[in-house]
C-alpha cells in the first residue's frame, strides 16, 4: 500500500508584521460563498460545489470558506488562495482554525510575488490570537516550502494522509518536527515509500505472525446492519465473537433504520459520539451499501475503516429492478474508494469494485468449528423426529429465494424423485432459529445449492463443517471451498445433471471430509488470524 505524506506549515498570532505592499495593475476581490454564490470568480469546479454545499450545511467547523482572487487590468485571473476552515480531514485543527490551499498562479505570471503577497494578505485579514492556520504541501515541492516559508509560517510537522486516494483525513507524526528532514527529502529526491521509512513508518504484510505483531489488543468497533430478522447478519456477530476471542476489545455498532435518512442523521450523531468516546483502532463496516457509505464516512477524522464487501451489496439481485440496486451499488463503491481497507469475501465479488480492486484484500467469512461440526445423523434425527430411512435434501432459500434459484431446486428435486422415491426436502427461510441450523445439517443428507450470484456463502462453509456433502452451481468462492471437499459436486444450472449428482449421494447417503477442509481454510481460527494481522495493518499498531 502507497503511503501519501505530506509537509504541514503552521501560522500562529496575531497578523505579521511590517508592510505587504499591493502589487501595480492589481484588483483584489474576497470571495465568501452565499446560497447565491455557489463558485468563487474563475474557479468552477465540482470540488468548490462540495465545500459550497459543506459551508450551507455547517459541516466546517467555522464560517471563514472563502477565497482571495486577484484579476490584472483586463479582469484575467492572476492568483487564487482558497481559505478553508476546520473541518474533518484535519482533526488536528482546533475549531477555530484554517487552512490555506489550492494556491494557483497561470504559468506566464509566475516569478512576480504574487503567491507570497496573497498569502501574507490573507494572514494579515485571517490571523487572530489563538487560532492556527495551516499550509499544506507535498514533502518534494520545494517552491511551495519557500512560498510558505516566505509569507511567514513555520515548519510544523510531517502528516500522513489516511487513505492515500480519496478525501481521506490527515494525521501529524511527531517524530517528523526538524525541517532538516524536508531537506534531505528534497536534496536526496526519496520516493514516498523511502520517506516513510525514513520517518519510520512501516507497511506490515496482511497477515503478521510474530509475537511483536500480536503484542497488544486492539479496539475494535463493528458496524453491522441488523433487522427484525436478527439471524441475517448472525455470522458478522460471530466474527465479532472470534475477535473477542483473540483479546480484543470489541463492541458493536448497531445500525437499523438504513432507508430512513431522518433517523440515519440521528444514527450519525450517535455513531460519531461513540468513536470518540471508544477511540477504536479500527472500524469494522461489515457490509456495503448504506452501512458501508456510513460506516466509512461517518469516521473521517476519527478512525480508519475496514469495509466487507459480502455479495448483495456488489451483486446483482435479479429479484428487484435496476432502479432499486443500482443507488445501493454506487454508495458501495463510493464506501470503497473511502475505505482504508476493503476485504471481499470472493474473487468474483472483489472484480466488480472497479476502482477500487487494489486495495482489496480476500477473506472469507468463515464458519465457527464449535458450533458446525460432525456428529451423529441419526441422533440428529431423533432429535428432530424424523424418519431415518427418507434422504433428506437441505436448501437455503433465505429472504430472496429468487436470487437463490429456488425454482431450479425445485426441478432437480422434482427429477431425482422420479429415480428414487420419497424425499424430504428442507427449505431454510431467513426465520429459522440460528441454534437450530446445525441439527438440521447433521441430519440431512446433500446440501443443495444453486443461486445465480454469491459472495462467499457461509450456509456452503456450514454445511462442510458438519460433513455434509454438497452439490452446487459455479458461483462465489465455492469452487475454491470445494476443491477438496470429498464427495463433492459443482455444476452447470442443469437440471438433470445437477438431479444426477443428488441422487448418487442420496443412495449412497455418505459423509464427506468437509470439516477437516472448513477447519484449514474457513474455520475461525484461520479466518480471525487474516483480520488480525490486517486491522493491525491498517491501525499502523504491533
Amino acid at each position: 500500500m502507497a503511503i501519501a505524506l505530506y509537509t504541514v506549515f503552521r501560522y500562529q498570532g496575531s497578523a505579521p508584521p511590517g508592510d505587504n505592499p499591493m502589487p501595480a495593475g492589481v484588483r483584489l476581490i474576497w470571495w465568501q460563498p452565499s446560497w447565491t454564490r455557489v463558485f468563487p470568480p474563475h474557479h468552477r469546479s465540482f470540488r468548490n460545489f462540495v465545500f459550497w454545499v459543506m459551508s450551507r450545511l455547517k459541516i466546517f467547523k467555522n464560517d471563514f470558506y472563502s477565497a482571495l482572487i486577484i484579476e490584472d487590468e483586463r479582469g484575467e485571473l492572476i492568483h487564487r488562495t482558497l481559505c478553508i476552515p476546520a473541518w474533518l480531514q484535519f482533526p488536528f485543527m482546533k475549531s477555530n482554525d484554517l487552512q490555506l490551499g489550492d494556491v494557483y498562479s497561470p504559468p506566464a505570471v509566475r516569478r512576480r510575488g504574487l503567491g507570497v503577497f496573497a498569502l501574507r494578505y490573507c494572514l494579515q485579514h485571517l490571523a487572530r490570537p489563538g487560532r492556527d492556520i495551516y499550509y499544506v504541501a507535498q514533502p518534494t515541492n520545494s517552491a511551495s516550502h519557500r512560498l510558505a516559508l516566505k509569507a511567514g509560517f513555520a515548519f510544523f510537522l510531517l502528516a500522513r494522509k489516511h487513505p492515500t486516494r480519496t478525501v481521506g483525513y490527515y494525521s501529524l507524526l511527531p517524530g517528523a518536527s526538524d525541517y532538516a528532514l524536508v531537506d534531505h527529502i528534497i536534496d536526496t529526491r526519496l520516493s514516498s515509500r523511502q520517506i516513510a521509512r525514513l520517518v519510520g513508518l512501516t507497511c506490515p504484510p496482511v497477515e503478521s505472525t510474530s509475537k511483536k505483531a500480536e503484542s497488544r489488543p486492539l479496539r475494535i468497533l463493528a458496524v453491522i446492519p441488523v433487522s427484525d430478522a436478527r439471524s441475517a447478519m448472525i455470522f458478522a456477530f460471530r466474527q465479532m465473537a472470534a475477535m473477542a476471542a483473540r483479546g480484543h476489545t470489541i463492541e458493536i455498532f448497531e445500525l437499523s433504520g438504513r432507508r430512513n435518512l431522518i433517523t440515519l442523521f440521528g444514527l450519525l450523531g450517535a455513531y460519531r459520539r461513540h468513536l470518540r468516546n471508544f477511540r477504536p483502532d479500527v472500524v469494522h463496516a461489515h457490509y456495503g451499501a448504506m452501512t458501508g457509505f456510513f460506516g466509512v464516512f461517518g469516521a473521517l477524522g476519527l478512525a480508519p475503516v475496514v469495509l466487507m464487501f459480502r455479495g448483495s451489496d456488489l451483486n446483482p439481485v435479479p429479484s428487484m429492478p435496476l432502479w432499486k440496486t443500482a443507488p445501493s451499488h454506487g454508495l458501495s463503491r463510493l464506501a470503497a474508494l473511502g475505505a482504508s481497507q476493503v476485504i471481499c469475501v470472493s474473487a468474483e465479488l472483489r472484480n466488480r469494485l472497479w476502482l477500487a480492486r487494489s486495495k482489496a484484500a480476500l477473506i472469507p467469512t468463515g464458519v465457527d468449528t464449535t458450533i458446525f461440526h460432525p456428529s451423529s445423523r441419526e441422533a440428529a434425527r431423533a432429535a428432530l423426529g424424523w424418519d431415518n430411512d427418507v434422504p433428506v435434501i437441505f436448501f437455503n432459500a433465505g429472504p430472496s429465494p429468487k436470487v437463490k434459484r429456488i425454482d431450479l431446486a425445485e426441478k432437480v428435486v422434482a427429477i431425482a424423485r422420479r429415480q428414487i422415491g420419497e424425499i424430504k426436502f428442507v427449505i431454510m427461510d431467513g426465520g429459522l432459529p440460528p441454534d437450530q441450523v446445525p441439527t438440521l445439517m447433521q441430519a440431512s443428507d446433500c446440501l443443495l445449492f444453486t443461486s445465480d450470484f454469491e459472495g462467499s456463502p457461509t450456509v456452503v462453509q456450514e454445511a462442510m463443517a458438519c460433513n455434509l456433502p454438497i452439490v452446487s452451481v459455479p458461483v462465489g468462492d465455492i469452487p475454491e471451498r470445494l476443491r477438496d471437499v470429498v464427495p463433492s459436486s459443482i455444476l452447470p444450472r442443469d437440471p438433470d445433471r445437477l438431479a444426477e449428482a443428488v441422487v448418487r449421494i442420496l443412495r449412497e447417503r455418505p459423509r464427506s471430509n468437509g470439516y477437516e477442509v472448513a477447519l484449514r481454510d474457513v474455520g475461525t481460527e484461520a479466518t480471525s488470524r487474516l483480520l488480525d494481522g490486517l486491522y493491525r495493518h491498517v491501525a499502523g499498531v504491533g
